[in-house]
């Protein structure tokens, strides 16, 4: 058998023979840690709870050093439960708001620079920007970029604009703020051209002016769209050869009216390579193309026809 005895009040049995010796020595009782209620200070990883009491987490302060128990994952203030995300208040003189635990008071956000949520804003709206979001003024659904010496501009959905060189339009939705394209520029769809109008160069007869070059420009209203040089706006009236055929264009349609040359037969100066659609003499009937323009006003000036419907429409 063992003999038990008592050795500075700690209980030793000792085993005899193969008998095993255990020694018997209590632990000693854990420290108790405190408990930190709303707006006392805490300890720990900001956003967990530490040594908050249930329902708070330990969150980043006012001065940006000092941390207390808050609760709902807001940010710490002295004395109280903290405040909440998004709100604001004076700190040194500056309006700042709660951004979180962690990231504690920051300072508000102009138009113009970049964010994530409305409250980080002093206009309290976070807008569309290229290929990300900004600050804009208050009641605007986007936002140009800010550049040097000029401010950045709220716009409501739908406005376009020019803004250092580059149209811009406010599309909303998925799209937010998209770069647009000008008058002559290539184009896959209508979102991307500033007057949203995109379609391959076409004659007043309605086909393709270049049967072997589809491709479809950014249009513009009052303006013909010529493929030559990648993309050129042609005003109305003028002539230029594409594709080894001459035509003049037709503002008011946005077409190309391919040009006849002397001796054939007309209805409009248009028509003309000459802008000269005339009698030869006064007992003529039928108009033709003269070598040399402009027509004779005491004949008249024919109208050019109506162009077909738009390529999908009805007329």
């Amino acid at each position: 058998m063992g003999t038990k005895r008592s050795i500075g009040g700690r209980a030793l049995v000792l085993g005899l023979g193969i008998s095993t010796a255990w020694v018997l020595i209590p632990s000693a009782p854990a420290e108790a840690q405190s408990v930190a209620g709303g707006g006392q200070a805490c300890g720990g990883a900001l956003g967990s709870q530490g040594n908050c009491q249930s329902g708070y987490v330990c969150s980043m302060g006012p001065s940006g050093t000092a941390r207390y128990c808050a609760i709902n994952g807001g940010c710490g203030w002295p004395g109280s439960n903290g405040k909440g995300i998004g709100e604001r208040v004076t700190i040194n003189g500056q309006m700042r708001y709660c951004a979180g635990p962690a990231q504690g008071f920051q300072s508000l956000r102009a138009a113009g620079e970049s964010c994530s949520v409305d409250h980080a804003c002093t206009s309290n709206n976070c807008a569309y920007s290229v290929g990300m979001k900004r600050c804009a003024p208050a009641g605007k659904t986007c936002v140009t970029p800010p550049l040097p010496q000029v401010a950045a501009m709220g716009m409501a959905q739908g406005d376009t604009r020019l803004h250092n060189g580059k149209y811009y339009r406010c599309q909303g939705g998925a799209y937010g703020l998209i770069e647009v394209r000008a008058a002559g520029q290539y184009c896959n769809a209508l979102i991307e051209c500033a007057q949203q109008m995109c379609e391959p160069p076409r004659t007043t007869l309605g086909a393709t002016l270049v049967a072997s070059n589809p491709t479809s420009y950014c249009q513009q209203a009052g303006l013909c769209i010529s493929p030559n040089n990648g993309g050129e706006a042609v005003s109305d009236g003028l002539k230029r050869a594409i594709g080894g055929v001459e035509y003049r264009c037709v503002g008011s349609q946005r077409r190309w009216l391919k040009q006849k040359a002397a001796g054939e037969t007309c209805t409009s100066n248009a028509e003309c390579s000459s802008f000269n659609c005339n009698l030869t003499n006064t007992s003529q009937t039928v108009r033709r193309c003269q070598s040399t323009g402009p027509g004779n006003p005491s004949i008249g000036v024919a109208s050019v026809p109506a162009a077909p419907p738009e390529p999908g429409t009805t007329g």
